[in-house]
């Protein structure tokens, strides 16, 4: 079975109320789960690794990497189904951070959009680290 199909917008998508795994179209993270009848919030997954968040213009997608302590999010543009950004964990700053790739365009609304998820994310890592 696929993954993802690019073509078609098919992706294997979990919902986040029943945990129950299925096929669906599209990469939105809110719709009505097959299983349990429920209008949740459901995780996409491409490629074997899930997203996250998505907007109008990109997809966020979480890479678990075996040997990192902190998982890598991937920004791709929706329009040209490539990698233009990254989340990871900086260490300097203590905090994850954005790298956009070299010579990609960012306006405000996919600024802000980075800056909530990047809030979120960091607001996460340290609430996790606290209740071990």
């Amino acid at each position: 079975m696929d993954l993802y199909n690019i073509e078609d917008n098919i992706y294997n998508k979990i919902c986040l109320s029943c945990g129950k795994i299925f096929i669906g179209k599209g990469q939105d993270v809110y719709g009505l789960c097959q299983n349990c009848k429920s209008n949740q919030q459901y995780k996409s997954e491409v490629m074997a690794d899930w997203i996250v968040a998505s907007n109008n213009y990109f997809l966020i997608i979480k890479m678990c990497i075996d040997g990192r302590k902190t998982p890598m999010y991937h920004i791709w543009s929706k329009t040209s189904l490539s990698d233009i950004g990254v989340i990871k964990w900086y260490g300097a700053w203590r905090k994850f951070c954005f790298f956009p790739i070299e010579d990609t365009i960012w306006d405000n609304k996919c600024l802000s959009s980075i800056i909530e998820f990047l809030d979120e994310v960091n607001k996460n890592y340290r609430e996790e680290r606290k209740r071990k």
